[in-house]
């Protein structure tokens, strides 16, 4: 998984989101951006 090679901070987060978002979605979840008012915060629905 190339999540692994996205060092990324805290709030700064840009690619590590996008790329757990694809994966769950391609897995058959439901994801929700935006969650709290945060730009990269998600939530996943089975």
């Amino acid at each position: 998984m190339p999540i692994w090679g996205l060092a990324e901070l805290g709030y700064q987060k840009d690619q590590s989101p996008q790329v757990l978002q694809k994966l769950s979605y391609k897995e058959g979840f439901m994801v929700e951006n935006g969650v709290s008012e945060m730009p990269n915060a998600f939530v996943e629905n089975y």
